[in-house]
């Protein structure tokens, strides 16, 4: 089997602080649209 990689890269207009803090702030842009409750 063949490993492949996939890399994606953008910019924001925002602080590193803020782009960390947004990305790492899962549960807000991976279940925004779904309904139900989280559990971890």
């Amino acid at each position: 089997m063949n490993d492949q990689n996939f890399t994606v890269s953008f910019l924001v207009d925002q602080t590193p602080e803020e782009t960390f803090n947004a990305v790492n702030n899962v549960q807000q842009w991976w279940t925004e649209n779904i309904e139900g409750s989280f559990q971890s």
